[in-house]
C-alpha cells in the first residue's frame, strides 16, 4: 500500500495510549495536516484540528463553550469525564459567567508576582534533576526530567508538605487516567480514589492555611477578594485539581 492509500490515524490512534503517538505525534499530526486537517474521529465522536489557523479559530470563539454538560450524548468529552447528572466541572471546563468569576479571583492570586516568587525554586528542582541523572550521556528524558519536574512544581506551588510528596506523586499520577477514554473498571477505581485522596488532602491544607498562611498559591487563593467576593472551599480544591489536571494534559 502506497503511501498516499494508508489510512489517516484516529480513534485510539490520536491518543497517549498508541505508541507512535506516544512518543512520535508528529507522524500522525503531520499526516492528518496534510490530508484531512478538519478530521472527523467517529471512533470517539470528536473532531481533531492540526492546522493553527483552525485551533486559533476555535480557541477565540466565545460562541463555542467548554462545559461538557452542553456536549451531545456520547460526544468524547462527555465520556472521558464520566459527565452524568452529579458532574460539576472543573475551571477548565466551565463557561462565563462562572468561568469569568472564577477567573478573575485566581489571578490575583496566581500573578506575575507569585510566579517570580517561585521562580528560584522551581529552578533549584529543575537543575536538581539534571544533577541526579547517572550517566548524562543517556537517559530517557521523559522518565527522568519532563515527568516528575511539573508535578513537583505543582507540589511546591500548592505548598505541599515535603513527608507527603511521595503520596502527592502517586495521586497525580493516577489522575493520569481521566486521559485515558478506554478505562478499565480497575482503572476507574484508580482515578476515583486518587481524586478521593487529593480532594482529602486540599482540604486539610486548605484548613492549616485559613489559620497560618505560607507562600503558597493555597494561601493566596485563600487571601484573593474581588467586588467583596472570596473563593470557598470547593472552588480553592477545584482550582487545585485543575493546576494538576493542566500540567499534566500533555503526558
Amino acid at each position: 500500500m502506497s503511501n498516499d492509500e494508508t489510512a489517516v490515524p484516529t480513534g485510539i490512534s490520536l491518543t497517549h495510549l498508541d505508541p507512535v503517538f506516544r512518543e512520535r505525534p508528529d507522524e500522525y499530526l503531520d499526516m492528518l495536516r496534510s490530508r484531512e486537517p478538519v478530521h472527523q474521529d467517529r471512533m470517539f465522536d470528536r473532531v481533531v484540528l492540526t492546522r493553527a489557523v483552525d485551533v486559533d479559530a476555535v480557541m477565540n470563539n466565545r460562541e463555542l463553550a467548554s462545559d461538557p454538560r452542553k456536549s451531545r450524548p456520547g460526544s468524547f468529552s462527555r465520556v472521558q469525564l464520566k459527565v452524568d447528572e452529579t458532574f460539576q466541572p472543573l475551571i477548565l471546563h466551565m463557561d462565563d459567567p462562572d468561568h469569568k468569576r472564577l477567573r478573575s479571583l485566581v489571578v490575583k492570586a496566581f500573578n506575575q508576582v507569585a510566579v517570580d516568587a517561585m521562580r528560584p525554586r522551581i529552578t533549584e528542582v529543575a537543575c536538581g534533576l539534571l544533577d541526579d541523572i547517572d550517566d548524562p550521556s543517556c537517559f530517557d528524558i521523559m522518565e527522568a526530567y519532563a515527568r516528575p519536574l511539573p508535578t513537583i512544581a505543582i507540589a511546591l506551588m500548592l505548598g505541599v508538605d515535603t513527608a507527603r510528596c511521595d503520596d502527592f506523586k502517586q495521586w497525580s499520577d493516577g489522575k493520569l487516567q481521566m486521559f485515558n477514554p478506554q478505562r478499565t473498571p480497575e482503572q476507574e477505581a484508580i482515578l476515583a480514589s486518587c481524586n478521593a485522596a487529593l480532594t482529602s488532602y486540599f482540604a486539610e491544607v486548605i484548613q492549616k492555611r485559613r489559620k497560618e498562611r505560607r507562600a503558597d498559591l493555597i494561601s493566596s487563593l485563600i487571601d484573593a477578594e474581588e467586588d467583596g467576593e472570596q473563593l470557598d472551599e470547593a472552588e480553592i480544591t477545584n482550582v487545585c485539581h485543575s493546576a494538576l489536571c493542566g500540567q499534566r494534559d500533555d503526558d
